[in-house]
């Protein structure tokens, strides 16, 4: 792992070994240093002084457990780094660092800088003061999970010309090159019309394209992200001595041939064509066995060449995701994202949200500027619709505003394929997400290759994302931010997580664990989810049975109406008083018989309605007494409140006594400061930030002319004193052709003598003819062997 350091104006840069020290309590016996810590150059520090840096990262598919590539010129006891790129928004470094051997391995190694170079330096010195570079890329490799082997070094560049509003990518083929007018190209311009707020068309970031299917022409090929989230894809980009399978190649060429055989006369037969000579230029003729092959673009020639046509902007591939109706949210950052047959990229936005789009492999088409327009748009009309977002991913990008230039990077994950990290400026948050995979299933699956499709993929499987917080910088110290995160591949180490806060100190997240505890706390929380789900339906249950108590006066009338019925039968039996010797045993059961009738249907009654009632009396005397309680309380709170109100309103007038004056004095601060302060536009200020760079180049260049007159000026005095010697070893090949040139300026030499000597003669004829002088027929003829 790279960081770059600003350390008191002087720059940085420290390589970690994995694991950190501190992050493992076992001992690891280390191969390398812990952390090696290079200073860079005073003319690379001068310059990011005034031009902040923007990205560092690796340009070199080697290890540093490799052996050094040139050991002459490094030195036998030295180790060399991987091939760095630092980058600002206007200079493109290339730095070799070394550490030297033996070492100690658990302390701090100073390394230095071997080399270092500014390969795009021509390029950018060439353009105009308003060009910047929005974002570097290494070349694409085998490594990174590309179809092809790129030269070390070698870089992608999208830089933006604001005062015409143009994008160009400039491919840098490589610092080995043998051709110099091959080392730059440029092989797409893209060009928006010039609109005031046209945020829509900003290009924001770039990507090559990753699929399993047909990977070469998925390499091929550039996705350009706009800031509204669309993407336009640009084909074919191919760096010079790019090494690449046979199989690919036969691959992609069968794929053009068969998307050709259509109408002869419709564009897209035209384009395959068109591709399929930019194949035969670029590769050659497929006349071989050999497993790989090597591409060379760099030969410049007329039109009749396509390795010099301009490459032709196609698309929108992909459409934004973003509602018409949604608020406004930029798209910052795109990455390549396994989607098997498909094309998959992850869109990152400043806000909020995560994007997962796919786009066929008819879209990966090689496409150039001299297609006449109409077949333009009946191709662009072809990929309209092609391109979908499969997935939206919601990430809480914290509290706060949203500064002007937010930190926000995608990790693509090495390990496992269907995972991306979201770092931002306040942590990392990683995401998971099938949706690809099952997209492109159901896309095989159409096309008629469910037959060969495992049982377990022909499953109608639901889209399932997972999204959990790696690391969390804003819960800490609020003053510290991320500002770089990698994720180690290494099989002995694990699956790791390693990010640099802005302290500088970077700190290691075990991504396995992280997600096993994310897994874990969804699960309890399901559970906690079920319990709740239960108390809320015993609670519903109670509320239920309370609201199923119905009042007193309900619960007693039937027992009252009984009473009354009771009362009207009674009325209607018994009659005047009778004696008792006039007492029948008819009498005495009709007696009987209301007195059964009157404790049955009267007292009995009335008995329950007494129970009923002292029972409802005494829970309206607990609830008189649990409401008396809460009436205190709240009056004590009232009284609490209404003397805190009290305080407050005195508080309030003096803050409003001393609002007033603080008022008057901050406008008179105010004022004061705004003569005291200069008046700098934006302008102005670029122009100055434009001065301090041309100084720092200045001031460059200046050393590099002073070492250069230095040497020249040693060299010529040493030629003078017969000192300095020039030894040219040349092979066998080499002698023999210059062998040949000497032979044939000696035949040369010889001729011019003889034709000298036919005109000397000639003209001495003409001077004796004409009585001019003719000269001394003794003089000899000039020296010609000499010249």
């Amino acid at each position: 792992m790279y960081t770059l350091n600003n350390i008191r104006d002087e720059f940085f840069v420290e390589a970690h070994n994995l694991p950190l020290e501190g992050y493992t309590q076992d001992e690891i016996e280390r191969e390398f240093p812990a952390v090696i810590r290079t200073k860079l150059p005073p003319t690379v520090s001068a310059i990011l002084k005034v031009d902040a840096p923007v990205e560092l990262f690796c340009a070199d598919s080697n290890e540093m457990s490799h052996p050094p590539r040139d050991k002459d010129a490094c030195g036998p006891q030295q180790w060399l780094l991987p091939l760095l790129c630092l980058y600002s928004r206007h200079s493109v470094f290339l730095l070799q660092l070394a550490f030297q051997c033996p070492f100690d391995k658990n302390n701090l190694v100073t390394g230095k800088v071997v080399s270092f170079e500014e390969p795009l330096e021509s390029r950018l010195v060439s353009e105009s003061t308003s060009t910047t570079i929005v974002r570097v890329r290494p070349a694409p490799h085998q490594q990174m999970g590309y179809a092809t082997m790129c030269p070390p070094g070698s870089l992608a560049m999208l830089m933006h010309d604001t005062y015409v509003n143009e994008y160009s990518l400039v491919l840098y083929h490589g610092p080995h090159q043998s051709r110099p007018d091959g080392w730059i190209s440029c092989p797409l311009n893209i060009g928006f019309e010039q609109l005031e707020d046209d945020e829509e068309n900003v290009i924001t970031d770039f990507c090559f394209g990753q699929s399993n299917g047909h990977p070469l022409l998925a390499t091929m090929t550039v996705h350009l992200l706009k800031a509204s989230g669309d993407v336009i894809g640009a084909s074919p980009i191919l760096f010079d001595g790019a090494v690449v399978p046979r199989s690919f190649v036969r691959e992609s060429k069968e794929f053009l041939e068969y998307m050709g055989e259509s109408d002869s006369d419709s564009a897209k037969r035209r384009q395959c064509l068109a591709a399929l000579q930019f194949f035969r230029d670029a590769i050659g003729p497929d006349n071989s066995d050999t497993p790989y092959v090597t591409a060379r673009t760099s030969t410049v020639g007329s039109t009749e060449n396509s390795l010099s046509w301009p490459v032709s902007a196609q698309g929108p591939v992909l459409l934004s995701s973003m509602e018409p109706a949604e608020e406004w949210n930029r798209a910052i950052v795109i990455e390549p994202f396994f989607a098997r047959d498909l094309v998959g990229m992850a869109i990152g936005r400043e806000r909020t949200g995560l994007d997962f789009g796919v786009t066929p492999t008819s879209s990966l088409l090689p496409r150039f500027d001299y297609m006449d327009g109409t077949d333009q748009e009946e191709i662009n009309s072809m990929l309209v619709n092609l391109g979908v977002v499969v997935e939206r991913v919601l990430v809480d990008a914290g509290e706060g505003e949203v500064p002007d230039s937010p930190f926000i990077t995608l990790v693509r994950d090495p390990v496992v394929d269907n995972m991306i990290h979201y770092a931002s400026s306040q942590g990392v948050v990683s995401i998971t997400t099938n949706a690809m995979r099952l997209y492109s299933n159901k896309i095989r699956g159409e096309a008629g290759a469910a037959a060969f499709m495992s049982p377990s993929t022909q499953r109608n499987e639901e889209v399932k994302s997972m999204a959990w917080s790696s690391l969390d910088v804003s819960a800490g110290d609020h003053r510290l931010a991320l500002t770089g995160a990698v994720v180690s591949s290494d099989a002995l180490l694990g699956h790791t997580l390693v990010a640099v806060l802005s302290n500088g100190i970077p700190a290691a997240i075990n991504l396995t664990e992280s997600r096993y505890l994310h897994e874990s706390e969804s699960m309890f929380q399901a559970n906690e989810e079920e319990v709740e789900t239960k108390s809320s339906r015993v609670a519903n249950e109670a509320l239920n049975a309370m609201e199923s108590t119905s009042p007193l006066h309900e619960v007693l009338a039937p027992y009252i109406n009984k009473v009354s019925q009771g009362l009207t039968g009674m009325g209607k039996i018994v009659g005047g008083s009778t004696a008792p010797q006039d007492i029948t045993p008819s009498t005495l059961g009709t007696v009987i018989s209301v007195k059964e009738r009157c404790e049955k249907e009267i007292v009995l009654p009335l008995q329950e309605m007494d129970k009923i009632a002292a029972f409802r009396l005494k829970e309206l005397k607990e609830m008189y007494k649990s409401q008396l309680q809460q009436m205190a309380a709240l009056k004590d709170t009232i009284d609490l409140l209404n003397e805190r109100m009290k305080t407050t309103q005195q508080y309030i007038k003096v803050a409003e006594q001393n609002s007033n004056l603080l008022a008057q004095r901050s406008g008179r601060l105010l004022q004061a400061c705004s003569d005291l302060r200069p008046t700098v536009t934006t302008a102005e200020s670029e122009y100055f930030a434009l001065l301090q760079r041309i100084n720092a180049k200045c001031e460059t260049w200046e050393k590099s002319i002073g070492v250069a007159q230095d040497d020249s000026i040693k060299l010529c005095e040493a030629i003078e004193g017969g000192q300095a010697t020039a030894e040219v070893k040349l092979e066998m090949e080499q002698f023999e052709q210059c062998r040949k040139i000497l032979h044939g300026e000696e035949i040369s030499v010889k001729n011019s003598k003889e034709i000298l000597e036919s005109t000397r003669n000639i003209l001495n004829s003409v001077t004796s003819a004409t009585g001019l002088c003719a000269g001394d027929e003794n003089t000899s003829p000039p020296n010609t062997s000499s010249q």
